[in-house]
């Protein structure tokens, strides 16, 4: 079955060539921008592996598996019979009401005069003019909101910017959204508007839902969340700059670099008239504070940059929000050694190498940096892996190198001063000659072969690795290029068959070792050969979408033909809109009950359901599960890791053999998967009769297997540990109690780790589904009807 669900880039990575001149300034995304994709272009996607595959092999062509998509993630079956996986440096879907849509930042109206992105991760929105908020952000259910101190006028838009003119004499502000936050940019146009009272101290009012928001110790903002007690938006120290030249290199050439752009565009990062942060002679932080009451936010910018005697104008004032993920990008500068340029400060490109021509001022050496998650290629083969990051501008049509290296991590604090030894730059896996950008060679996709270092990464188990761009010669003007934070990592691998262990093989009478009984274990994954047995065919016995709630306390329905409602206890509300649909639970007090049993726990039984946490929580929470008196039957939670930057975190299932305190209790975790503030697919298959308990991720088992039961050891140290979300000679026991969602059994009589964020589309099946169905769930279509998904095997 063949869905038209998505549009999968070339796999060559040639970009779709640009129509018209590349703007040195935008580097504005076409087609073919590091993956990117319109949505008039041909699309072949399948729900899961094996119809991906069969597609593929078919037609000649790659083909999406929608089951394994994420917001920044695409995995493609080849017709080699090999899988590909986009890892993108920002999100590429977003998933809406029910299905997944592609990110489109363009504004557009809504009913309620504001104007939105058409689609972004997170729901938000612009003011439409008048007293209401200027930006409104809220994701699972939390909420923030900044006001304007005065009546704002109608904006202008153009793409994914707003414009307010004349928010105070002679100071314009615009606001820009992006796939997972805003920017905003305060222009100071006048040294009278710079004079005036209101910008000696700026405050915008605040108001939050289910946040506290805090200064951190870098000089910026977090809006942490009050049940996970991580932050569910974040803001980078502000910066501030001017418009002056700064000092410039002597006898640096003025020619070759400005030829033929006039005046509209400088090649900087801004135009002529607006030059990026860190491409000015006068930059500075902007002291931020929020006062005890928590409702407004203080902005004090830097008295010199604003309205020193050699300052020129306009000014630029850029505030910027966001929400926290596992891949970053940031710029270093060498003239503004100890400042950040975390994600380009807003900016969409940044440059790199040496710049002595007439539009760089001041004249200045760049390095960028980009962080992308690996923790989904550990324990495989690595068969070809590229870097691929779009080449906005050059100096020229000539020929430079560029040198890739695998760098030590970065954060939000990371600048020239930090990075400026050997130690931070250890390995260079590649470099590339290559001018792209400049008149006569348009702007154009950059690889990197990096493969050698994603199969480290992935024999390490890496959550993810950090590449760092700089140019061979850093003091050659015509080595100058600009990079978007359009970029991604591309890579071709197999995931190694599972392995039998030898305490597993049992010895038949003559010496003949005997495999044992389990489960087969096909190229897609468990439960897809002659080896699953079922019973009989599952039943729907529940399905909650959460789409409308009555009453008081809440009731959310049943949709199947069981009937067995839900109660929403606390303050757990139904959400709205295509970015914020689903129940929304605080993780303090939020839960929900059913008025019945759903499924017998001590047979065969299936548990499907979308979840997105707030913030990555710092404690253990319980996403559902069916309590018992003494031991809960089965619980589905998420664990936090002690050590984020080295280990993701992990879902987990417990489940009990019996109520009682000295039962056995199976633990069965996926540690694949970085961050559980995406909405993710979990599914607990129980197959009661072959005693086996399989936690699916996004449509996918964990199934890297070591070679023996004890490990082996690896040259570098390391041992091989056993990354299995299955178990077999699981024992289950019957739970006369009914579902609960958002909170599990902490002790005796108490309730605790509340779950803190969204849920979406809980399904109860009876019966154990097939790898084949689970992924039907996981591709999350909108409209999919209440019966058992996919074929049955």
């Amino acid at each position: 079955m063949a869905l038209a669900l998505g549009s999968p880039p070339a796999l060559s990575g040639e970009a779709v060539a640009d129509t018209g001149a590349a703007s040195p300034r935008t580097g504005a995304r076409t087609a073919g921008d590091a993956g990117g994709l319109t949505d008039t272009e041909a699309a072949t996607t399948a729900a899961t592996e094996t119809e991906a595959f069969a597609e593929a092999e078919k037609t000649g062509e790659a083909v999406e598996i929608a089951s394994l998509r994420g917001e920044t993630r695409e995995v493609f079956a080849t017709p080699e019979g090999e899988l590909e996986a986009r890892e993108h440096l920002r999100p590429v879907w977003t998933r809406t009401g029910g299905g997944w849509k592609r990110i489109d930042t363009d504004l557009t109206a809504t009913a309620g005069g504001a104007v939105a992105p058409k689609a972004s991760t997170m729901d938000m929105e612009f003011s439409g003019g008048g007293d209401g908020p200027l930006v409104r952000m809220r994701r699972a259910g939390r909420e923030l909101s900044l006001s304007w101190p005065t009546p704002l006028p109608r904006p202008e838009t153009a793409g994914p910017v707003a414009t307010y003119r004349s928010v105070l004499p002679d100071v314009d502000l615009r606001l820009a959204a992006q796939e997972d936050g805003f920017t905003q940019l305060l222009v100071v146009k006048t040294a009278e508007a710079a004079a005036g009272p209101e910008l000696a101290r700026l405050r915008l009012e605040m108001d939050t839902r289910g946040l506290s928001v805090t200064k951190t110790g870098e000089g910026g903002l977090q809006a942490l969340d009050q049940g996970a007690r991580g932050a569910v938006f974040e803001a980078p120290k502000p910066m501030m700059w001017d418009s002056s030249p700064g000092e410039t290199a002597t006898g640096a050439s003025q020619a070759a670099g400005g030829a033929g752009r006039g005046t509209a565009s400088d090649g900087t990062g801004g135009t002529a008239q607006q030059p990026g942060a860190g491409e000015s002679g006068k930059l500075a932080p902007v002291e931020v504070e929020v006062p005890a009451g928590q409702n407004a936010l203080v902005l004090t910018p830097d008295a010199d940059v604003l309205k020193g005697e050699d300052t020129v104008y306009p000014v630029y004032i850029d505030p910027q929000w966001y929400s926290p993920r596992a891949s970053a990008w940031t710029m270093v500068s060498k003239y503004w050694a100890n400042s950040p340029q975390w994600k380009f400060n807003g900016e969409s490109d940044a440059g790199m190498g040496y710049c002595n021509w007439s539009y760089c001022r001041p004249h200045d050496t760049k390095r960028l940096f980009y962080r992308i998650p690996t923790s989904r290629f550990a324990g495989t083969s690595i068969l070809s892996a590229e870097f691929v990051v779009r080449n906005t501008w050059s100096a020229s049509c000539s020929a430079r190198t560029v040198e890739l290296y695998e760098t030590k991590g970065i954060s939000s604090s990371t600048t020239w001063a930090d990075q400026d030894n050997s130690g931070f730059w250890p390995k260079k896996p590649a470099s590339e000659s290559f001018a792209y950008g400049y008149s006569g060679c348009a702007a154009k996709d950059a690889e990197f072969n990096v493969k050698s270092a994603v199969q480290a990464a992935a024999d390490r188990k890496d959550a993810s690795m950090t590449f760092g761009l700089r140019a061979a010669s850093e003091s050659d003007g015509n080595a100058w290029k600009r990079f978007s934070d359009k970029a991604y990592l591309r890579v071709r691998y197999n995931r190694p068959p599972a392995q039998i262990k030898m305490s597993q093989l049992t010895m038949e009478y003559g010496g003949t070792w005997k495999k044992p009984s389990v489960r087969t274990l096909g190229r897609s994954g468990a439960g897809e050969g002659a080896g699953q047995l079922h019973e009989e065919r599952p039943q729907v016995k529940g399905r909650w979408t959460f789409e409308t709630a009555h009453g008081s306390p809440l009731v959310t329905p049943d949709v199947s033909a069981e009937g067995n409602a839900m109660t929403l206890y606390g303050g757990a509300e139904i959400g709205s809109g295509w970015v914020d649909g689903g129940v929304h639970l605080d993780g303090v007090d939020d839960y929900g009950v059913t008025s019945a049993v759903p499924v017998d726990t001590g047979n065969s039984f299936t548990i499907s359901v979308w979840a997105q946490a707030a913030a990555v929580p710092e404690h253990g929470v319980a996403l559902l599960g069916v309590p018992g008196t003494t031991r809960s039957a089965f619980t589905v939670r998420y664990e936090p890791s002690a050590t984020p930057e080295t280990d993701p975190g992990r879902w987990r299932i417990v489940m009990a053999a019996a109520d009682t305190g000295t039962a056995a209790v199976t633990h069965v975790d996926n540690g694949q998967f970085f961050s559980p503030t995406e909405w993710t697919h979990l599914a607990l298959v129980y197959d009661g009769f072959a005693k086996h308990l399989a936690l699916y991720v996004n449509g996918e088992l964990e199934e890297l297997a070591c070679a023996d039961a004890d490990g082996d050891g690896r040259p570098d140290g390391s041992v091989c540990t056993d990354r299995l979300s299955w178990a077999d000679d699981v024992l289950a026991y019957t739970s006369e109690q009914p579902l609960q969602l958002g909170r599990a059994h902490t002790g005796a009589g108490t309730w605790g780790d509340y779950w803190p964020g969204s849920v979406s589309d809980l399904w109860a099946f009876q019966g154990a589904l097939t790898a084949v169905q689970v992924r039907h769930l996981a591709v999350g279509m909108p409209g999919l009807p209440t019966e058992v998904p996919g074929e049955a095997t």
